[in-house]
């Protein structure tokens, strides 16, 4: 498995790495609103959500410091020696865990007698080993990979709307290129620009920080003291900070799109919240001991929960959310032509199970549907494209065509 996960982050790699070729160009045609609202439905729900489900299932821990770090952040106070909110709300946590006697010192105590360094190791002839049995799981990483690179690519957006300019092509292929170090060195996580520039941003975080987060990171991998520090802090100490960083992301979403794209921001959080439910119902499912292959469908049906709409939405949810969130800014601004060009996207994307289908192949039976229905979407916006450009509409949509270009619905201006 560690081979396989290997060679996969060793393809993520060079996709990062290609597609950082044409990342300056998926960043112009592409709408601010649905780059960055894509990228805050991520943020609120995998960041903001998740971590205030676990603050509040363990809200003694946790709680107290999500206000502190909230109060101090929100209002912009400055406290005393200019000690930072975040270590004032990690080391509340930690101080009330081990008050309150939820940690065990039997387990860092184990954690202390199991220090050693642990350098790298070059892992070269495991990639190859992972390569000859990847194949069957191309189908989860391929979208992952793409995933990781749309995610940086909204993460330089995020970052150049809050006033920070970073080369995109070289955001990219820096990042591609520690993917492959990494998966060289016998890491099989690939990296990517993560959520969260605006919210490090207004809390005084600046090159240095990135800085102490890589000196910190290889004092405590290779110095084989994660065990140390994993039952020393507990997990949910750092989750209001997590809080903090996807709520500014959204804000700055609905701050920098344009008044009439907000639909297509809080659309593009829909297949992702989508996505959370179905990994929801497989955890339930898993500790009730089954699963929903076994289960089946029906059993919900009884319950009238939907939950064929729940797998169908979150299966490629990251690119379901970002095509429908541009399809809409589209519309929005009526240019058909784009919208019809989208929805072919969204129609190639579930005839070959990259959306709405658990694994990639031609025309899977779930996703078929829906790559029909996009089709007949990409017609209707092109009758409407002809319809809006003929003589007989001419003088009813030439007021509604003056009023537009004046609120800047160029999509090209938009981009700029």
């Amino acid at each position: 498995a560690w081979q396989v996960g290997l060679a996969a982050c060793f393809i993520g790699g060079f996709i990062e790495v290609l597609g950082a070729f044409a990342g300056k160009w998926i960043v112009k045609i592409t709408p601010t609103a649905a780059l960055l609202g894509n990228l805050a439905s991520g943020a609120v729900v995998w960041l903001s959500l998740v971590s205030m489900l676990n603050i509040f299932d363990q809200p003694l821990i946790s709680l107290l410091s999500l206000i502190v770090i909230l109060v101090t952040f929100l209002s912009k106070l400055r406290l005393p020696f200019g000690i930072p909110a975040g270590v004032v709300g990690v080391m509340l946590s930690v101080a009330i865990a081990w008050l309150s006697g939820n940690m065990d010192f039997s387990a860092l105590s184990s954690a202390f007698t199991n220090v050693s360094p642990a350098p790298p190791q070059p892992a070269i002839m495991d990639i190859f080993h992972g390569m000859k049995k990847v194949l069957p799981f191309l189908p989860v990483v391929l979208p992952l990979q793409i995933s990781n690179f749309i995610c940086t690519l909204q993460g330089c957006e995020s970052a150049r709307k809050a006033g920070d300019n970073y080369p995109v092509r070289r955001s990219m292929i820096v990042d591609g290129a520690g993917t492959l170090i990494g998966s060289i060195f016998g890491c099989p996580f690939p990296t990517t620009v993560y959520y969260g520039h605006p919210g490090w941003k207004s809390i005084g975080a600046r090159a240095g920080y990135s800085v102490i987060n890589a000196a910190v990171y290889a004092v405590l991998c290779f110095g084989g003291l994660m065990g140390i520090i994993v039952n020393v802090i507990p997990y949910t100490a750092v989750m209001p900070i997590l809080v903090f960083v996807g709520l500014v992301s959204a804000a700055q979403a609905v701050k920098v799109s344009p008044r009439r794209h907000l639909p297509a921001v809080f659309l593009s959080l829909i297949p992702i919240v989508a996505q959370y439910l179905a990994t929801a119902i497989d955890a339930a499912l898993q500790a009730a001991g089954t699963g929903i292959e076994q289960l089946g469908y029906r059993a919900f049906e009884v319950a009238a929960f939907p939950v064929g709409g729940v797998y169908a939405l979150s299966q490629g949810a990251l690119l379901t959310s970002l095509f429908l969130a541009v399809w809409t800014c589209f519309v929005i601004d009526r240019r058909f032509i784009a919208a019809a060009v989208t929805s072919l996207a969204l129609a190639f994307a579930s005839a070959t199970g990259f959306t709405h289908a658990p694994a990639l192949g031609f025309l899977p039976q779930s996703s078929r549907v829906f790559a029909a229905i996009y089709l007949v979407a990409s017609l209707i916006c092109l009758l409407l494209y002809f319809i809006r450009n003929s003589r007989f509409f001419e003088k009813q949509s030439e007021e509604k065509d003056e009023i537009s270009e004046n609120e800047d619905t160029s999509f090209e201006r938009v981009a700029e």
